[in-house]
């Protein structure tokens, strides 16, 4: 606008005009729309950040599975060393071999989930994708 309330305060709106604040802070249709490419440059930004951060946990998370299976392997090879005794019936093996199985499966589908997650997917999507996977 061409009102400038420090040169010329009667030409500026009184305090009680709901222009009052846009004129006296001389906030113009530039400087509004400067301030509103700001604002969507700021989400494009967290957005970025947002997809970043997920793809980083859904690294995590396969990192975390592959360790899984290692110490799934090493449980095996220890159960079966501990029953290859003779007379040894291992039990315990077994059953260790059978929770590190079910840990690793469970480990698998976080892992899953989180890259679906990671890629955009949500929803009904993602169940479809999961079980393409599977």
């Amino acid at each position: 606008s061409g009102v400038n309330c420090e040169a010329d305060s009667e030409s500026c709106p009184e305090e009680q005009h709901p222009c009052y604040h846009t004129y006296s802070k001389k906030i113009d249709e530039n400087n509004w729309w400067t301030l509103t490419q700001r604002d969507i440059d700021r989400d494009y930004a967290k957005g970025i950040a947002d997809l970043s951060q997920a793809n980083f946990d859904a690294d995590i998370a396969e990192f975390e599975q592959w360790v899984d299976v290692a110490e799934l392997i090493l449980t095996v090879a220890a159960g079966a060393a501990a029953a290859a005794a003779p007379g040894s019936y291992s039990t315990p093996a077994e059953e260790s071999a059978e929770s590190g199985s079910d840990a690793n499966e469970d480990a698998g589908q976080a892992a899953q989930t989180t890259r679906a997650r990671a890629n955009g997917v949500a929803g009904e999507e993602a169940a479809q994708q999961l079980r393409s996977f599977q």
